[in-house]
């Protein structure tokens, strides 16, 4: 029994959520290339850190730049 419920927990943990996904952000008078620079900066300081958590960092990051962080996802 064991054998199949642990495998059904461990799979169940991981959720499908990417821990880098890009948080949801208001995009009204977004400057697309200015975002896509900042989200792949943020991204990778997230990364440089070794953070492995839910979305605050990339959201905080994003903030700190300017954004309007409507969903915190990665």
């Amino acid at each position: 029994m064991l054998v199949v419920v642990v495998p059904l927990m461990l799979a169940g943990c991981g959720g499908g959520h990417d821990r880098y996904a890009a948080p949801g952000i208001d995009t009204r008078n977004l400057d697309q290339a200015k975002y896509n620079n900042d989200l792949a900066d943020c991204t990778q300081l997230k990364k440089d850190h070794g953070f492995v958590g839910d979305g605050g960092m990339i959201g905080d990051c994003l903030t700190q730049r300017g954004y309007r962080v409507t969903d915190p996802k990665g």
